[in-house]
């Protein structure tokens, strides 16, 4: 179905319950890109990819959507400023679901029919739909051609403190399996590993997905050892390794000593709105940039940057 088709649908979706904060057409195709609209913001799409750092050719297995906003004067907005815009539990739900699905037509125009597609969804969603989550955005995805095989939902664990939030979160993530969908589990610097255990026992992601600077990446022998039984302990749980904002050679490489299988971050490219376009930077004080070419999966230069080929 030609995209413009799928575009229609959507916004005769978004119709059935009409909200204040969204325009008459809340998703449109632009410039061959497709926009979302949520009161005076534009939402677009860019990504980042997921590349398997142990493969011998750093092989690009998938890509992490990010939403950018822009306001009044083309003026950007953090995305955490963005959904802080939603007050209401119907604007947080509308708001969620439609950058999601912004996200996954700039992936489907695009991608390759075996690529997979990370996609966030705020905590507040998830405690503000009662039941059955997943169910809208399955119908969306069979309208598309997609099945909720190729997405992973990733989510920030709930508060340790609130009882009530973690049982709601835990019953989400059980109907997104259920459906489907893998689980990918964000954990943010600061957090204590017997936490990040228990979150991982709780929720049984497919996924942990940590910034570098949790496990201290790159850092003294201390940092590598406890980041080394932190990873066992996530391996034995089943869950595969995901560490971003990767940005130097020596970055991936204690990376890959740590026995992390999967990495995203600058290094690998800049978020873009092209799949194929991940934007290489230098690494290690570098000012050479390598080639792009046209086509997929990044390939190392021997001036330490990627290109695509």
């Amino acid at each position: 179905m030609p995209v413009s088709q799928i575009i229609d649908y959507f916004n005769d979706q978004m119709r059935v319950a009409p909200m204040r904060f969204l325009p008459e057409d809340p998703i449109r195709l632009r410039y061959g890109a497709v926009d979302g609209y949520f009161g005076p913001l534009r939402l677009t799409s860019v990504f980042q990819p997921l590349v398997a750092i142990a493969s011998s050719g750093h092989l690009v297995v998938g890509h992490q959507a990010y939403v950018r906003a822009l306001g009044a004067n083309h003026a950007a907005l953090p995305a955490p400023e963005v959904f802080a815009s939603a007050r209401e539990a119907a604007a947080i739900v509308y708001l969620d679901r439609l950058c999601r699905t912004v996200h996954m037509l700039n992936f489907l125009r695009q991608a390759n029919e075996d690529d997979c597609l990370f996609l966030h969804v705020h905590a507040r969603h998830i405690l503000a739909v009662p039941h059955d989550h997943g169910e809208y955005f399955e119908g969306l995805l069979h309208r598309c051609g997609l099945t909720p095989e190729r997405i992973v939902i990733q989510v920030g664990p709930p508060s340790m403190g609130n009882a009530d939030e973690r049982r709601r979160t835990q019953a989400a993530l059980r109907n997104y399996r259920r459906r489907g969908y893998r689980l990918a589990m964000d954990v943010i610097s600061g957090v204590h590993r017997e936490n990040i255990l228990e979150h991982v026992s709780e929720l049984q992601p497919d996924y942990v997905r940590l910034d570098r600077t949790c496990p201290a990446i790159g850092d003294n022998q201390v940092a590598l050892a406890r980041a080394m039984t932190l990873f066992a302990l996530l391996h034995e749980s089943g869950a595969q390794v995901i560490v971003h904002r990767l940005e130097t050679t020596a970055q991936v490489r204690a990376a890959t000593e740590y026995g992390v299988e999967l990495a995203a971050g600058d290094h690998f490219g800049r978020p873009s709105p092209d799949l194929s376009n991940g934007i290489p930077v230098p690494v290690d004080g570098s000012r050479r940039f390598g080639r792009k070419a046209a086509g997929k999966g990044p390939v190392r230069e021997s001036d330490g940057c990627l290109r695509y080929a």
